[in-house]
């Protein structure tokens, strides 16, 4: 820790709401916002030992009141010692991430564990100044110092290319924070002659490996992207791989050597001859592990004015080649993998998600299901873990087939679900799991309303997992791939048809016995009409081979109507946010614009952010340009045009331009659903108007019945047919 930390005061931290369920510390620069991030997570890492010493761990998904009785449960048998009582009732016990920035650090917590207000009470009183143990190490980092900007970088500071070499390599620099890409890390601390403007025109392409410069900043471009830092040469040193322990080469803390590996003045005179040679002993000559992976998605936000902050990423295990990675040079048998379902047609766009992951001091977003309630159900109907993976699809389109006897559920947007065979064509009328024969084919239409739905299947699909989580990151690349026309897919756990079958209750296999019946012959059954598939019998699995991740599978639940009131194309939906942390660089009449105006959604949108449009830009009162900071999903960013960009589950980490407002949680999980050309108003959730969770609001043509709010649980309606 420098000595900058004893200089920060409490007088000196500026708290900015950042949502419900996130702070926004703004610090006086670098150091502090180092020096404030090193505390809590050192006053993390003692409250999660203190945690330890209780006789089970805390629940955190249940209500506050609840946690507390079991708590005090715990405490009473363990009178004697006042440290798990402490730990238990000190704020920081729920927060969830921390993520330091230029000068600010973001702590996001969980509401219902911890109070905002004292945790801000906290962090004023903690001690910045003390001792803090860091486990920092040394990485060297060999580089040719090559790079297109070198000579306009000398050029800049007013020194000759061999002194921008000298200086960069001979001074050691100190990670301060991740961000941009998985793997990339913000170095600060090198020679004082650095502070080098961005390039005005960035680069399309810039390759992995890239060492370069912004401002008083150095970094390496792990993988291939766009940017805008002045590159001054290239290194071999891989700054991601899965296989390792953590996956990011440089962390937070640690110091970072730059080690020119040949005399970069010998280049010119021998550029050819030297362009086949290996620059380092110890690099990895391998494909990178982000150019292995095929694009996630055509339209994702990369040229976003920000991209040069944008941050996604993760560290695969892969557990399966049944998705079709190509993740390195390690080779799975693929008879370990045999099909149970393949992929005819995915649609617009489909990928494995679950509930995500927390890794963001690595470049790693959060990702997860777009729309939680709608992903929860439908491993709920089938009797699994609710955070076992499950298909996520945009916009409706996608077929499979089944190779051995399954049980599957789709949820979310009202769409028209059917399944085809040698029974004929059934209509899957609701959301409820439903039985499915070898051969058989399950399509889905087009979503009437809202946009994704959700694909369980009892067992659980065999999916990647990436720093514990299956779900795709579709703005790094990272992760499992977008499914793909033929991607066989295998479920977690492994049975034969005959013994699934003999497993599933009889009041499933009968409602899925349809050739017997004379509606069956025509070939158009609806099942959830006049075949309920509901049941309360237990379908369980058999034990999985070792290379497969075993997910227990527990009930069949209660079928539930289609949701009503998603948001749908042309018509207006209402979202609750939450102002700041960054109103106060709007005028006046900009946040009257943002809440009196409707934003459309344009085309340009998918699970990274929804790209907006409205009539009239926000106009900003400071035109500064900002500081890096941490970002959340559902934070509504203001680029330099004014049109607001509204984040999703696959967000930056970290962002550069002013957050005017966060959705709250019910809002973003409504965004979730958001298609292209659908209206949004904000709404003040902490203004003059009722404070309502968000809601769609019907077109003129729909009765006020057709209002519906949004929670946790699914809409409820007593039509048989897809509604919205």
């Amino acid at each position: 820790m420098t000595d900058a930390s004893a200089a920060v005061s409490p007088a000196a931290m500026r708290f900015l709401p950042m949502g419900r369920a996130a702070l926004l510390v703004e610090l006086d620069g670098l150091d502090a916002a180092m020096s404030l991030y090193a505390a809590i997570e050192a006053r993390r890492a003692a409250l999660r030992a203190a945690q330890s010493r209780l006789p089970h761990a805390v629940d955190r998904s249940v209500h506050a009141e609840d946690r507390s009785a079991h708590a005090e449960d715990d405490l009473d048998a363990r009178a004697g010692d006042a440290a798990p009582r402490t730990a238990l009732m000190d704020p920081f016990a729920g927060v969830t991430e921390v993520v330091p920035a230029a000068r600010t650090v973001l702590i996001r917590f969980d509401p219902l564990f911890t109070d905002r207000d004292e945790l801000v009470a906290a962090v004023r009183g903690l001690d910045l100044g003390g001792h803090v143990e860091r486990h920092a190490k040394t990485v060297t980092v060999p580089v040719v110092y090559d790079g297109e900007d070198l000579d306009a970088v000398a050029d800049l500071l007013g020194v000759s290319a061999v002194e921008v070499v000298n200086r960069h390599a001979g001074h050691a620099w100190t990670a301060a924070f991740g961000g941009f890409a998985p793997g990339f890390t913000y170095l600060t601390g090198g020679d004082p002659i650095f502070d080098v403007p961005r390039r005005a025109n960035p680069r399309l392409a810039v390759p992995a490996g890239a060492v370069g410069l912004a401002g008083t900043f150095s970094g390496v471009y792990p993988r291939p992207s766009s940017g805008g830092w002045q590159l001054i040469g290239t290194t071999d040193e891989p700054m991601w791989d899965d296989h390792r322990n953590p996956p990011a080469l440089i962390q937070p803390g640690d110091t970072v050597r730059f080690e020119p590996v040949r005399e970069w003045v010998a280049m010119a005179a021998s550029v050819d001859a030297d362009r086949d040679v290996a620059v380092t002993g110890n690099a990895v000559h391998r494909e990178s592990f982000c150019e292995t992976l095929r694009e996630t998605c055509d339209g994702r936000i990369s040229d976003s004015p920000h991209a040069h902050d944008a941050a996604d990423a993760t560290h695969g295990v892969t557990c399966s080649s049944s998705v079709g990675l190509s993740r390195d040079d390690t080779q799975v048998d693929d008879s370990a993998c045999a099909a149970d379902l393949t992929i005819d047609d995915p649609g617009m766009f489909a990928v494995f998600e679950d509930d995500g992951r927390r890794a963001a001091t690595m470049g790693v977003t959060g990702s997860g299901a777009a729309d939680p309630a709608a992903f929860h159900l439908a491993n709920e109907l089938v009797g699994n873990p609710i955070g076992t993976p499950a298909i996520e699809t945009a916009g409706g389109g996608l077929r499979l087939t089944v190779h051995r006897t399954l049980v599957l559920a789709v949820t979310g947007a009202p769409i028209d679900v059917a399944v085809s065979g040698a029974y004929g064509r059934t209509r899957i009328m609701r959301q409820e799991a439903f039985l499915m024969q070898p051969g058989e084919q399950l399509e889905l239409g087009f979503p009437q309303c809202g946009f994704r739905n959700y694909i369980a299947v009892q067992g659980g699909f065999d999916a990647p997992c990436v720093l514990g989580s299956a779900s795709a990151d579709t703005l790094s690349g990272l992760g499992p791939a977008a499914l793909t026309p033929g991607t066989p897919l295998a479920i977690a756990t492994s049975h034969d048809s005959d013994a699934a079958r003999d497993a599933v209750p009889d009041a499933v296999r009968d409602a899925a016995t349809r050739a017997s019946s004379d509606e069956d012959a025509a070939g158009d059954t609806d099942w959830g009409s006049a075949h309920p598939a509901h049941t309360d019998g237990a379908i369980l699995g058999v034990p999985a081979p070792v290379v497969r991740t075993v997910y227990t599978v527990l009930t069949v639940g209660q079928p539930q109507p289609w949701s009503a009131g998603l948001p749908a194309t042309g018509e207006v939906t209402t979202l609750d946010v939450v102002l700041g942390p960054r109103d106060d660089w709007f005028t006046d009449q900009g946040i009257t614009d943002l809440f009196d105006q409707e934003w459309t959604v344009t085309a340009q949108s998918n699970r990274v952010g929804l790209r907006l449009h409205g009539t009239r830009p926000l106009e900003r009162r400071d035109t500064r340009e900002l500081a890096s900071e941490g970002m959340v999903p559902g934070a509504i960013e203001i680029p330099s045009n004014g049109q607001p960009v509204l984040f999703l589950r696959d967000q930056p980490v970290t962002g550069g331009y002013p957050v005017i407002a966060v959705l709250t949680k019910p809002a973003l999980a409504l965004a979730g659903q958001l298609p292209p050309g659908a209206r949004i108003r904000f709404r003040n959730a902490d203004g003059p108007s009722p404070a309502t969770t968000a809601q769609a609001v019907p077109s003129a043509s729909r009765t006020s019945s057709s209002q519906h709010e949004p929670s946790q649980t699914q809409h409820q309606t007593q039509s048989k047919e897809p509604s919205c």
